[in-house]
C-alpha cells in the first residue's frame, strides 16, 4: 500500500464561531497524465465562471459525464484534483491503488486513485482528468454538498482572475496585454513574482509581520485569513508579543488536533496594508499561507502562465 505525505493545504476550514482545519493530500510524485486536459483555445478571451462564496469557501459548478451539475471547490492549495469517493461510485468511476493519507489527527483516511472521463466547468472541457477519490464529508459543515476540488492540474493551464465582488472567475489562456499594461501602473493594484512550492502550490515573498519578512502561499482553498508556520510564529515570538485569542479544537484529514489564534496589528502585501488579520498557529509544523478570509478583501489573479499574482484594490 502505497502512502503519501499530507501538506496544510486541504479541506481548511478556519472560522470565528468553530474552526475546523482539514488537511489534504500533498503528492511527492508527479504524474504525466494530465496534459489531456482540453481547454478553451482563445488567446485572450476569458471564459467567465460564477460561483458561490459559501463559508469563504470558491464552490463552482461542474458537469461530469453529461451528469448533473455537482459542486467542486476551487483550491490553489492541492493537488492532484479530488473527487468524493461517494460521487465516484455514482457514477461508476474504477477506484484503484489504495493509498493512506498522513495528516493532522491519530485516525486514519485512505484514498483511490481514479479516472475522471469527461468534465465541463462552463465552456471548458477537461478530458481523462487523473483524480483521487476521498472521503469529502467534513464538507459537510460549510452547508453544501461538496462533491469534488479543483486544484493544480486545472488552475496551471490559466491565468485566473477571483472577483470576489461579483463572484465570478475569469480564466484565460493568456493575459491580454491591456490587462498587464493597465495593473503595471496603477497605484491600486500590485504585482508579484509567482513561485510553486514544489512545483504546484503559488506562493509569494515579502510579507511583512513586524519587523520579519515571510513567504507565504496564497490558498484559496482556506478560509482563514492568514495561518502561521510554527517556525515563523516562533521566529515572531508570537506568544510574546502578540495578544493571544484563543486555542481551537480542528479536525483533521487523521482526527483532530489543535491551532491556537493571535491577533496581529497589520501585515504588508508589498504596499498594501492590512490591518486587524486573525493568524491561526499550528503546535507544529505547518506553512505560511494567505486564505480567503483575507484575499475577499481584493480580487486576485493568479496568472500560472506568466508566473505572476495581482492584488487588486476592490472598489
Amino acid at each position: 500500500m502505497k502512502r503519501f505525505r499530507l501538506g496544510f493545504s486541504f479541506l481548511k476550514v478556519l472560522t470565528l464561531s468553530t474552526v475546523i482545519l482539514i488537511t489534504c493530500v500533498s503528492f511527492l510524485d508527479d504524474h504525466s497524465g494530465y496534459d489531456s486536459l482540453i481547454i478553451d483555445r482563445v488567446q485572450s478571451k476569458a471564459t467567465i465562471v460564477p460561483f458561490n462564496y459559501v463559508r469563504k469557501k470558491i464552490v463552482v459548478q461542474v458537469q461530469i459525464m453529461n451528469h448533473d451539475n455537482y459542486n467542486f471547490v476551487v483550491d490553489s492549495g492541492i493537488y492532484p484534483s479530488v473527487i468524493s469517493k461517494e460521487l465516484a461510485g455514482e457514477i461508476g468511476l474504477t477506484l484503484r491503488n489504495k493509498g493512506t493519507v498522513s495528516g493532522y489527527g491519530s485516525e486514519r483516511n485512505y484514498y483511490f486513485h481514479c479516472s475522471i472521463p469527461a468534465m465541463a466547468v462552463g465552456q471548458l472541457e477537461i478530458r481523462e482528468l487523473d483524480a483521487v477519490a476521498m472521503d469529502l464529508s467534513r464538507f459537510d459543515q460549510i452547508g453544501v454538498r461538496v462533491d469534488g476540488i479543483l486544484g493544480f492540474e486545472f488552475l496551471k493551464r490559466f491565468a485566473t482572475r477571483i472577483d470576489f465582488e461579483n463572484y465570478q472567475l475569469s480564466l484565460f489562456q493568456r493575459l491580454p496585454n491591456e490587462y498587464l499594461l493597465d495593473k503595471t501602473v496603477n497605484e491600486d493594484y500590485v504585482l508579484f513574482p509567482m513561485y510553486l512550492d514544489g512545483g504546484k502550490i503559488p506562493k509569494i515573498q515579502g510579507v511583512r509581520i513586524g519587523d520579519e519578512i515571510i513567504t507565504a502561499w496564497i490558498d484559496t482553498g482556506a478560509e482563514a485569513e492568514l495561518v502561521l508556520s510554527h517556525r515563523s510564529a516562533e521566529n515572531l515570538k508570537i506568544k510574546k508579543d502578540y495578544q493571544f485569542i484563543e486555542k481551537r479544537k480542528g479536525t483533521g484529514a487523521n482526527g483532530v488536533f489543535y491551532a491556537e489564534n493571535y491577533a496581529i496589528p497589520s501585515i504588508e502585501i508589498s504596499s498594501f496594508v492590512h490591518e486587524e488579520v486573525m493568524a491561526s498557529v499550528f503546535s507544529e509544523g505547518g506553512n505560511n499561507l494567505i486564505g480567503n478570509g483575507l484575499m475577499e478583501h481584493y480580487n486576485v489573479t493568479l496568472d500560472y502562465i506568466g508566473k505572476r499574482i495581482f492584488f487588486e484594490k476592490r472598489e
